[in-house]
């Protein structure tokens, strides 16, 4: 996205906010978020449904990720073209299109079209809903608008996997996702009858899109989205030696290629679909690399922990209801936050986090263990990856400087999707490096790469000294020396 260019006379009358706008974004983002945690506790059902392992089905959750993040630096352009409300109707249409193609899908194949159809939408629909209601918004509207958004959008993930779990229990898989989208479009239909679809083209938004560099960008993380799991697969049935596996590896060397000319064609383009010169902020660099590093083992572990709860023995509903305590965690662990940042500082209270997600993310993998403890350790888990995620994401964007908000913000978040998107990859990867023996017992080659790349994630907060992430997250004013 581009840099902002502030306009010389600031608005003179407050922006008056409907409240029917607010609940139509509200349904919108509420019903997105469900979708994006809905489908991981259903997979078994959906491989029994198609006859496929369901370890298999994995590419049902990294399309969806990988196209979000592949759309997303052209949000600001499509808004430039055909104005905020316009682009908002288009990608409630798009996403209530793929809800209704992936109940109706006969086999995965077409299962997966329907995830990249939804995680397409969803990329444009999350930036361009958040700037309907904020442009131009006041501070009191902002208040407004957080005090009725923030419970009902923090609740709607944490729903997913319970919702998801009893529904295709009781009712089968499909009708989770023709529930959605019936909610959707009539969140679609309100939206088309309020909102202005008047076409007005903001100055400050960036008139050009780099389609070559969205288009090397997309092709790179595809490439190496898809070969990783495909290679388990060759060495699987073929062995190494095989002209399938040199086909492969030659795709994998082409997607690094692709990711290379990306990257440099977006230091030296005017317009750059990646705005990479943002990653000279050093707080910015280790901040992004943490939580994507983070994050990477997370939407791995989402992936894994209901394929292993399946494989025990345990049903849908009730693994839908034991993921549920994860979210719940985060949710509990943002309100300790402030104490334990003032009290222990950021990067002790970041690192520590840390370890307690790993001391009840091992005993998960490693242990066969009741659902009530189980959920327990979830709930731990999440409480400990809450301080560094959002402790993190507050020292990121300290050094930035204004104008270059918009640009670092959507590099971060599409680092962040592309990497949730290849921990799903490596889980699948590892899982069918050892496919007769990860049902019925421990998977230490999923535990031990979960586990490193946790503490992968706190070697990165090591990198810079205590005090500077101190500094960028600490609430007291700065004190003036004498």
């Amino acid at each position: 996205m581009s840099k902002a260019v502030t306009s010389a006379t600031a608005p003179t009358e407050r922006r008056q906010i409907p409240v029917a706008v607010i609940v139509i974004y509200l349904c919108a983002m509420a019903i997105n978020g469900f979708d994006g945690t809905v489908v991981a506790p259903v997979l078994p059902a959906i491989a029994h449904d198609f006859s496929v392992s369901p370890e298999s089905l994995g590419s049902i959750e990294w399309s969806f990720l990988f196209a979000s993040a592949a759309v997303l630096p052209a949000a600001a352009w499509l808004t430039h073209w055909q104005g905020t409300s316009r682009i908002f109707c288009w990608c409630l249409a798009g996403l209530s299109i793929g809800l209704v193609l992936s109940a109706c899908a006969p086999n995965p194949a077409l299962l997966v079209a329907a995830r990249l159809v939804q995680g397409a939408s969803s990329g444009i629909l999350v930036p361009v809903g958040l700037a309907l209601m904020y442009k131009d918004a006041t501070g009191e509207d902002r208040l407004r608008i957080a005090r009725w958004t923030l419970v009902p959008l923090t609740i709607a993930p944490m729903l997913g996997p319970v919702v998801g779990g009893v529904v295709a229990e009781h009712w089968g898989w499909r009708w989770i996702f023709g529930a959605l989208a019936l909610l959707l479009m009539c969140t679609w239909a309100a939206a088309y009858t309020l909102l202005p679809r008047k076409r007005t083209i903001d100055s400050g938004v960036r008139g050009h899109l780099d389609i070559v560099g969205l288009f090397l960008l997309a092709a790179g993380t595809g490439a190496l989205t898809l070969v990783a799991p495909l290679m388990g697969e060759s060495i699987q049935i073929h062995g190494i030696v095989s002209w399938r596996f040199a086909v492969l590896i030659a795709v994998a060397g082409a997607g690094v290629i692709a990711l290379i000319a990306c990257v440099r064609r977006s230091l030296t383009s005017e317009f750059p679909v990646l705005p990479l010169e943002v990653f000279r902020s050093p707080l910015y660099r280790f901040s992004v690399l943490s939580i994507s590093t983070a994050s990477l083992a997370l939407s791995g572990f989402l992936f894994f922990l209901p394929l292993m709860l399946s494989a025990q023995g345990h049903s849908l509903q009730s693994i839908g209801v034991t993921m549920f305590p994860e979210t719940l965690g985060l949710l509990l662990g943002s309100q300790m936050m402030m104490h334990l940042n003032k009290k222990f500082g950021s990067r002790c209270t970041m690192l520590v986090g840390l370890m307690v997600a790993l001391g009840a993310l091992i005993p998960i993998l490693l242990m066969q263990l009741p659902l009530v403890t189980v959920g327990l350790l979830l709930l731990v888990f999440g409480v400990g990856l809450s301080q560094h995620v959002l402790l993190g994401q507050a020292a990121a964007f300290n050094d930035i400087a204004p104008e270059q908000t918009e640009d670092a913000t959507t590099l971060f978040i599409v680092i962040r999707t592309v990497l949730s998107a290849w921990g799903v990859v490596l889980v699948m990867s590892l899982i069918h490096a050892e496919p007769n023996r990860w049902g019925s017992e421990p998977s230490y080659s999923v535990a031990c790469a979960l586990g490193l790349l946790i503490v992968g994630a706190g070697v990165c907060l090591l990198a810079l000294p205590a005090h500077r992430w101190q500094e960028a997250t600490s609430t007291e004013p700065p004190q003036e020396q004498e």
